[in-house]
């Protein structure tokens, strides 16, 4: 799984690639690594139901400049 964090003061948007989705995730969550890592947990627990194995979860910070 592929996920990518515009990163603010106050909000975190996250987007991402998992494997069995047929859409491309996307959510904005006030400034908190917990609720990102949940966020990516549920993910991957959805692409599990979906059949597909979640071996490496990798995160990119895009910066302040967005994505």
């Amino acid at each position: 799984m592929l996920a990518v964090i515009e990163m603010s003061q106050t909000k975190w948007l996250i987007a991402a690639t998992v494997p069995g989705f047929e859409r491309n995730p996307l959510k904005k969550l006030d400034a908190d690594s917990d609720s990102v890592l949940r966020l990516l947990g549920r993910w991957r627990s959805e692409a599990i139901q979906a059949g597909r194995e979640v071996r490496r979860i990798v995160a990119y910070e895009a910066g302040r400049d967005g994505f």
